[in-house]
């Protein structure tokens, strides 16, 4: 991340236009993704952030650049019953943001924000066929894969 940019923590109501559209933005190409409108998808995460009490937005951050926001790692604290263990449901940076280190970053940042918590593993989910290279990123911050799956899918004519 260069000088400039700044990471911070999430101001809900006012960040939540913000990282939704950097997340369709950062996901647009992803397998399985689903279009959803810009409104509809605000309505959803302030919905979770009103109804599910696993949010917690003190573990959710964006990366900025001259006040925009170019990336976003939301995560939680309340992951599998277990105590220890906290998990990130979303790592994405815009396309043109991509390469610069704002990744690796954000995910160092929530490390660090996790343990905080007194959290001392971290999961997260990666599509291993994704073009982004989000698996060398992962590896690169020292996680580890604990098992892969492979999915496979057969149209019905």
């Amino acid at each position: 991340m260069t000088p400039s940019q700044r990471e911070s923590y999430f101001a809900p109501l006012h960040d939540l236009p913000a990282i939704s559209r950097t997340i369709l933005e950062a996901f647009r190409n992803h397998r399985g993704f689903v279009k959803r409108e810009h409104a509809e998808d605000v309505s959803r995460y302030r919905q979770s952030l009103d109804d599910d009490p696993d949010i917690d937005p003190a573990v959710w951050h964006v990366a900025q650049e001259e006040g925009e926001v170019v990336g976003v790692c939301l995560g939680t604290t309340k992951y599998s019953g277990d105590e220890n263990q906290a998990y990130i449901f979303t790592l994405g940076v815009r396309d043109r943001w991509r390469g610069r280190g704002i990744g690796r970053a954000l995910l160092v940042h929530a490390f660090a924000t996790f343990y905080r918590h007194h959290r001392t593993h971290v999961d997260l989910d990666v599509d291993t066929n994704n073009l982004t290279g989000a698996l060398k990123l992962y590896e690169g911050v020292g996680m580890v894969p604990l098992w892969r799956i492979d999915e496979y899918h057969k149209q019905l004519r």
